[in-house]
């Protein structure tokens, strides 16, 4: 195995590892602080964030509330504390639509929310994915890595007899090993 396999088995194997770790602790969470604290903990490393930030919208609708955030300055996490829910702002934009905002890029951000540009950049972010939640709506992640070495003994010694098990020719390449991964989501929204 070559240097760049073997940093991609390497990588491969700490995400595997991440995305385990995240839906152990939201498969035990009971409560949406929680799920908030489990969120903020270990989903950066499973999508290559700098951090999660999770709003919840505070009854009658009138602004949003902070639950949990990861990677933001006390000052800047304070000043954030709560949002308006008319506010030009992407988490306040997206309660309203309950549309996801996808910002790609600082290009995306200028383009978009020209007045946020000092705190994109007191706050290092290049891009943003912010995505409505709702009590109606839950997501259930599925998660299966599998590897395998595969020993059949119809293949052994085929070199030396190459008709080992009555008189059957075997014309493929024999079993292979392999590693697979899957990854599901069901969306459920109750009515």
């Amino acid at each position: 195995m070559g240097g760049e396999e073997a940093l991609t088995c390497v990588e491969e194997r700490a995400r595997t590892a991440n995305l385990l770790e995240l839906f152990g602790a939201l498969a035990t969470a009971c409560t949406a602080d929680e799920v908030a604290r489990a969120m903020v903990a270990r989903a950066p490393a499973v999508f290559g964030a700098m951090g999660v930030v999770l709003t919840r919208l505070v009854e009658p609708g009138s602004h949003l509330e902070i639950m949990r955030v990861g990677d933001m300055s006390d000052d800047l996490r304070e000043q954030w504390r709560t949002i308006p829910i008319d506010a030009p702002v992407p988490l306040a934009d997206v309660a309203r639509s309950r549309k996801a905002i996808f910002l790609s890029s600082r290009a995306d951000w200028m383009e978009r929310y020209p007045h946020l540009t000092p705190v994109v950049e007191s706050t290092r972010h290049h891009a943003n994915a912010v995505v409505p939640l709702y009590k109606r709506l839950s997501l259930r992640l599925l998660y299966r890595f599998e590897d395998a070495k595969i020993r059949d003994w119809h293949y052994d010694g085929v070199s030396v007899n190459p008709m080992p098990a009555n008189n059957t020719v075997y014309l493929d390449g024999g079993p292979q090993d392999y590693h697979a991964t899957v990854v599901g989501i069901l969306l459920h929204i109750r009515m």
